[in-house]
């Protein structure tokens, strides 16, 4: 139950985030600037999290078995953000976390039926469709009333 709060809560920080970084741009005149603020603040914070929590850092010949594709994260963050900060005062926080959602619903079921990324394998089941159409039109109605 604590990893289903943890989540829902983690979830609330989007639309925190969208507004934050969309004023951020505003005021210094770009979404990219914006973003790139955005993570400098979030590694800073990272860095001082890490340094005081004692991390042990992964030794050469660990980092060396890393696969190229696992660094992408950093771009795919860097795109997910940029978008958000561009997106956020012409959409409005509503149907942006709206389609958000069924982009992030939509991606979830297809990796969790192939198993992709390492997620463990759930079948997409009549039921989860379901589940996932209608929160589809749940976007839908948010976004047109």
């Amino acid at each position: 139950m604590i990893f289903i709060a943890m989540a829902f809560i983690a979830g609330s920080f989007f639309p925190t985030q969208a507004g934050v970084n969309a004023q951020l741009a505003r005021v210094v005149g770009s979404p990219v600037l914006a973003t790139f603020y955005s993570f400098f603040v979030g590694l800073a914070s990272l860095g001082l999290f890490v340094f005081f929590s004692r991390t042990q850092w992964p030794s050469w010949s660990q980092l060396g078995q890393v696969s190229p594709w696992m660094w992408t994260g950093g771009v795919i963050g860097a795109f997910g953000v940029g978008t958000i900060v561009f997106l956020a005062p012409r959409l409005g926080a509503g149907t942006l976390m709206s389609w958000l959602l069924a982009g992030q619903l939509i991606s979830s079921i297809l990796f969790d039926h192939y198993g992709w990324l390492g997620f463990q394998q759930h079948p997409a089941s009549l039921l989860r469709l379901v589940g996932l159409v209608m929160m589809i039109l749940g976007v839908f109605f948010i976004q047109r009333f």
